[in-house]
C-alpha cells in the first residue's frame, strides 16, 4: 500500500507515533495498514449542498492477517501495549470480533482474557475465543 512516496507495509510503519516504547513488545501476525483516501466528491457536495467547506479522508480495511477483522488492528496496538506495561489479565465485553481479535493477540503474548458476551452471541464467537484458549463467560 502506498500513502505519498512512501509504501507502508502494516501498522508498525507508525511506530515513532504510537504509545509504545520498545519494539521487542510489538506482538503482530503483520496486519496490513489502513489506506486512507481524500474523498473530494462528498466534499463537493457538503459545498454544493450546504455551503460547508471542508476536508474529507476515508479508511477502511476490514481483511487483515490476524483474523481477519478490522479489530486485528487495534488488537496487535492494544496487546503490544499492554505486554510492555507486563498486564498478565485483560478484560472485555463484545459480541464477536474485538473478543476474538483480542483472543489470538493476548494468547499469543500471554496475556489472559476474560471476555464478557451476551446470551445470544453467536457460538462460533465464544468457540473462536475458546479456540485460543482465553475465557468467555455468556451474559444477560
Amino acid at each position: 500500500m502506498i500513502f505519498g512516496k512512501h509504501q507502508v507495509k502494516n501498522l508498525w510503519h507508525y511506530f515513532d507515533f504510537l504509545p509504545l516504547n520498545n519494539r521487542q513488545n510489538i506482538v503482530t501476525t503483520d496486519e496490513g495498514a489502513a489506506p486512507v483516501q481524500r474523498w473530494k466528491f462528498l466534499e463537493e457536495y457538503a459545498k454544493n449542498q450546504f455551503n460547508v467547506n471542508c476536508k474529507v479522508s476515508f479508511f477502511r480495511k476490514d481483511v487483515n492477517t490476524g483474523t481477519g477483522t478490522f479489530k486485528d488492528i487495534a488488537g496487535t496496538l492494544a496487546t503490544s501495549v499492554l505486554k510492555e506495561h507486563g498486564i498478565k489479565d485483560y478484560v472485555v465485553a463484545s459480541t464477536g470480533n474485538t473478543a476474538n481479535a483480542f483472543s489470538h493477540y493476548l494468547a499469543a503474548a500471554g496475556i489472559t482474557l476474560y471476555v464478557f458476551m451476551p446470551k445470544d452471541a453467536l457460538k462460533a464467537n465464544e468457540a473462536e475465543v475458546n479456540s485460543y484458549g482465553q475465557k468467555c463467560f455468556k451474559v444477560d
